[in-house]
């Protein structure tokens, strides 16, 4: 049985991002006091005050819920200082501008710890929020996509090269097992884990995907197959195998979805589904070359 309603104060980091604006709406539309927090692009979201990182301080109030999404993953050229100071002093200080004592949600990793600077980082605030006194849940997601992907992740790659009509993508043989989740099953995990009596507790984990493993080129050669459903005439040739992977990259990455499944949710948008969803954000039938 799910625990009676009751609007929460929600601060939100990272909502000029993907995941932080879609979920801080999310939670506003649902009834909860929203403030979110931008680093350097200043957006506006309904029902959403939004504050940038210079303004963090005891003024705001008391929060219940601190849900962290901001994160910089190195791919504009950071230095491991940066990603140390995005990822691991950034949280630290807003906790301590808010002097806040509530329950800590952090968007975490699947990838392991050694893999990249950034999951270093990573798993070096994960240890600290677990060895704290804060009430924390910590969240490993899985590979999200969706409408408005960073061009620089795998499917907003795969939108960039139709956009610039690429005869061809060199891609690695493709043969890792990912687990791909929908942004929309991603934020209703996120409020269930907020409205749930199950935060209360000292320190809870756990992951966050669709449950199902595909190989990434099942993913690519679905996603360009969606593509020319739709009335793609060209598609890029698919060079697979054409670049190495990154050095001790795993050939599978999975989490255990068991403790959301426990609190009700599940996960809904298929890849298929979820993919037609995205490349619809991005071409209307009118803007298809045919």
């Amino acid at each position: 049985m799910l625990p009676e309603f009751r609007p929460l104060r929600i601060f939100v980091t990272g909502v000029s991002g993907q995941l932080g604006g879609v979920t801080a709406s999310r939670l506003a539309s649902r009834g909860h006091e929203v403030v979110g927090c931008f680093h350097s692009h200043r957006v506006s979201i309904s029902n959403v005050r939004c504050v940038g990182t210079d303004s963090l301080d005891r003024s705001l109030g008391e929060f219940d819920i601190i849900l962290h999404t901001a994160t910089s993953y190195g791919r504009e050229g950071e230095s491991s200082e940066q990603l140390l100071e995005a990822n691991v002093l950034f949280p630290r200080q807003v906790c301590e501008a808010l002097a806040f004592s509530g329950v800590f949600i952090n968007i975490d990793t699947a990838l392991p710890a050694g893999l990249t600077a950034y999951s270093r980082t990573k798993s070096v605030f994960r240890e600290w929020l677990q060895a704290g006194t804060m009430r924390a849940v910590n969240v490993k997601l899985e590979h999200m996509y969706g409408p408005n992907d960073h061009p620089r992740k795998l499917v907003g790659r795969l939108i960039a090269a139709l956009k610039r009509k690429e005869p061809a993508i060199e891609l690695t043989d493709g043969k890792q097992l990912r687990d791909f989740v929908y942004i929309d099953d991603i934020t209703s995990a996120l409020v269930r884990i907020v409205e749930t009596s199950r935060v209360n507790s000292s320190w809870f984990e756990t992951g966050l995907g669709s449950g199902q493993l595909v190989s990434v080129r099942t993913m690519i050669e679905t996603f360009f197959e969606q593509a020319r459903n739709m009335g793609f005439s060209q598609t890029p040739d698919l060079l697979f195998g054409a670049i190495a992977r990154r050095a001790g990259e795993p050939d599978e990455i999975s989490v255990d979805i068991a403790p959301l499944l426990e609190l009700g949710w599940a996960p809904e948008v298929q890849l298929r589904d979820g993919l037609v969803r995205t490349l619809k954000s991005h071409f209307s039938p009118a803007g298809i070359d045919r």
